[in-house]
Formats: structure tokens, C-alpha cells, sequence
């Protein structure tokens, strides 16, 4: 009886949850959530997510961040087996006891399992490794909803069984699909992963929005973009571009800032994301930058960091990297290295690599291959956006060292004040 009455106490508008934002650009903040807010966006992610009780999950990401909650509130509602890894270094691992057929990521993770993988083939003696090489080929060619003929579909067919299967083992052998949030998937990854028969979808949340606002479906999928709103939100595109979102999922507002509130969520309940955002016609919508990341070089343009970054990333010698140059002439990035793939590459070409990463910079062949990549993925038609000059640091950026926010973000502010005495000389 006394449950029932405590229970009857907690009214849907009572706040539920203080959740901080990551401070990728900012200081955090404590987003109130009601039990309204959790509910309604749960809900609508459940009856759209096409996900079957007692299927396995395993959940890596921090319970602390929005991203998760949701979904582990989505998993719980539909009935699914959470497994919870003890580090996201034993997550391959943990793949392979868990056997899971979900899995809710950011696309860090991915790039790393990707990685992984490419770090099995490096090793492959010939043919296994032109066989290797080949369907990765394959599987960059690969466009989702379109025909691709009778001869490529047969040489896929032959990858899959070759080398694909294989990936699915690395998963555990039983992955039905990849959600993945938080910051964008590098396009070569979704097709890579679509071929191999691994499906991504891709969506689009924050804190303040309880945080769903859009994803891909199996049934409304569109490559390179967050899919489409979800159903109960209200979604506009400013005159500026900022995507504005209004529904039952919007914050109470921010913990004892009310003044920031204001500023967020205006009058009429429209919640600022701070993204700016296109939607095409059919609906679906295309994040295109973070507002307070966007920065004017000298000439005066505009410049998305972000975009750019992602760019480099597809160099697999490249771990992670900041875009910096406002008000400059030129862009500049500082740059961390992958150097398990390094090293294995050094290993593949006979590079004696010396043990301290440090020095292993320094070689000239090493350095040659990594400026190679760097001006390969570093170019852009526009000139303005091409990276002019660089440099690596052996520093390693994770959420323990604070470079990285739970949800793997790169803390801009974070990362430039380390680096505040080595990023002028590249100007």
C-alpha cells in the first residue's frame, strides 16, 4: 500500500533525471528531465527500432549519458539481455562471449573495430591478402538501394563467404545491426560495413531533447544522413540554418540556469540545437556543423571543423585530429597517430620501429607516409578548406586524459588549451 501511494505521488511533469551535457564546447550543463521526457522518447524509439525480446545488446557507453539511458530504457521496455562491458578495452572480447545482436555505438568505436580488422588483413600472406584487399574494394563500391549488377553482386556474394564471414566473427557472429550516434560516420565506413552485411543506422540526439530527434529505419534509410525526425517532434530550419525542434521530449531546462534556459528553449517551446542542418526533400536531414565550432578564416569564410576532421580520419594512421585557423590565412591541424597501425605497417615494410613513439615519428619514411595521407585527405576542391600545415604529437586523447568526453567527443576547448603553446608556430 505504501508503494502504491509513493507511486501515485510521482506526477509525469516531475523531473526524473539531471543529466550533463558532455562540454564539447562549453561547460557542462545539468539537463532536468521529467518522466514525461524519458517516457515519450523511448517509447517512440521502441515501436520503430524493430528489435525482438531476449535478443542480446552489449552496452559500453556510460549510463550517465543520455545516448545510453535511452536506449538501455528502450532494451528494458522491449524485453532484451543487456550485457554490460567491464572496459571498452575488452570489448572484442566481450564480443565473443556475448555473441550479441545489437550493438549501440559511437563511430569512434567503429573506426577502431574497422581497424582492427584492417590490422588481421596487413598480416594475411598472398592470396588470402589480395582476396582481402579485393572485397574491401568491393565493399567501397557498394551503394545502398541501388542496382548493382549481376557481376558485382556475384563477386560480393564471393567476399562474403571469403572475408565478411569473418568480420561477423569478430562481432561475435551474430550482429543484426549498428546503431551508432553521437558525432557522424565517415561515409566510406557505412558503405563498407553495409556490404559486408553488418547494417549501420545512423541518428541524431542531445541531452536537452531526452535526446532521440532523428534516426535511420530499415524502413526510411538514406546514406549520409540521420534519417528522419521522429514522429512526436516538430522540426524547423531557421533562416540561419540551426535545426529547432519542439515536442514532449524537450528539457524542463538547465539546473539553476535559468538565464541559459532562455537562451536554449525561446517563448513559443522551440529548443535551439545549435546545429546547423539541412532537410532534403523527402525528409531527411543532414547535420552539417556545430554552430559554436564553426569558425571564419581570414579571407572570410566559413569554416566546419568538424567535416574536415572526418576527413582526415579515414587515413588510418590517423587516431584523431583538431582543424584550427580562424582568423588565419590558412588551415592547420594537430594531429594524434594510430600507432598500433603504424607499427604494423612499419613491421609490413621492414621499418625497424624504434619503442618510443617519439622517435618512431621522427623516421623519414615513417613521416613521409604520414604527410602522403595527410595531403591525400587533407585536400578539398575548396580552397579554403584544405589543410595547409600539421603536426603529430605521440600524446594518446582519451576521456581519462580529458581530450575526450564520455561520449568519445573531441573537448575542443580542452585539446586547444594543451596545445596552445605548439599551435601558433604552425601559423
Amino acid at each position: 500500500d505504501l508503494l502504491k501511494e509513493r507511486k501515485a505521488l510521482v506526477k509525469p511533469s516531475d523531473m526524473a533525471s539531471i543529466i550533463y551535457t558532455s562540454g564539447t564546447t562549453s561547460e557542462p550543463k545539468g539537463v532536468m528531465l521529467s518522466h514525461a521526457n524519458h517516457v515519450s522518447n523511448f517509447l517512440i524509439a521502441s515501436f520503430t527500432i524493430r528489435l525482438r525480446p531476449n535478443e542480446a545488446v552489449l552496452s559500453y557507453l556510460p549510463l550517465s549519458h543520455s545516448y545510453e539511458r535511452m536506449v538501455n530504457y528502450v532494451f528494458q521496455y522491449i524485453g532484451l539481455k543487456i550485457y554490460y562491458t567491464e572496459s571498452v578495452n575488452n570489448i572484442l572480447s566481450n564480443f565473443h562471449e556475448v555473441k550479441p545482436q545489437i550493438l549501440v555505438t559511437v563511430p569512434l568505436l567503429l573506426e577502431r573495430v574497422y581497424e582492427g580488422i584492417l590490422k588481421k588483413g596487413m598480416k594475411l600472406s598472398w592470396p588470402a591478402k589480395l582476396i582481402f584487399n579485393r572485397s574491401l574494394v568491393l565493399a567501397n563500391r557498394y551503394r545502398h538501394g541501388e542496382e548493382m549488377g549481376w557481376w558485382y553482386n556475384f563477386q560480393l556474394n564471393i567476399a562474403h563467404r571469403l572475408v565478411f564471414s569473418k568480420w561477423q566473427a569478430v562481432l561475435g557472429g551474430r550482429m543484426k545491426k549498428i546503431i551508432c550516434g553521437g558525432a557522424k560516420v565517415q561515409p566510406h565506413l557505412l558503405r563498407i560495413f553495409w556490404a559486408a552485411g553488418i547494417p549501420v543506422f545512423e541518428g541524431y540526439g542531445l541531452t536537452e531533447a531526452s535526446p532521440l530527434v532523428a534516426y535511420n529505419t530499415e524502413d526510411d534509410f538514406r546514406p549520409g544522413t540521420i534519417g528522419k525526425p521522429i514522429a512526436d517532434l516538430l522540426v524547423r530550419i531557421s533562416i540561419e540554418g540551426e535545426l529547432m525542434v519542439k515536442g514532449p521530449g524537450v528539457m524542463m531546462g538547465y539546473y539553476r540556469q535559468p538565464e541559459l534556459t532562455q537562451q536554449a528553449v525561446d517563448v513559443n517551446g522551440w529548443l535551439h540545437t545549435g546545429d546547423k542542418a539541412e532537410m532534403d526533400d523527402d525528409g531527411f536531414l543532414r547535420i552539417t556543423g556545430r554552430i559554436k565550432e564553426i569558425f571564419k578564416v581570414a579571407s572570410g569564410v566559413y569554416v566546419y571543423p568538424e567535416t574536415l576532421e572526418n576527413k582526415l580520419k579515414q587515413s588510418f594512421f590517423i587516431a584523431n585530429c583538431m582543424v584550427v585557423g580562424e582568423h588565419r590565412n590558412y588551415l592547420a591541424a594537430v594531429i594524434t597517430v594510430n600507432f598500433d597501425y603504424l607499427r604494423e605497417w612499419c613491421a609490413e615494410h621492414h621499418i625497424e620501429a624504434p619503442p618510443d613513439n617519439s622517435v618512431l615519428l621522427s623516421l623519414p619514411k615513417v613521416k613521409a607516409q604520414l604527410d602522403a595521407d595527410v595531403k591525400r585527405y587533407g585536400q578539398s576542391p575548396k580552397e579554403s578548406e584544405n589543410i595547409a600545415r600539421w603536426l603529430y604529437t605521440a600524446d594518446d586523447w582519451s576521456v581519462d586524459t580529458g581530450e575526450l568526453s564520455p561520449s568519445l567527443k573531441l573537448r575542443r576547448r580542452f585539446v586547444h588549451d594543451r596545445y596552445r603553446d605548439v599551435i601558433p608556430g604552425m601559423f
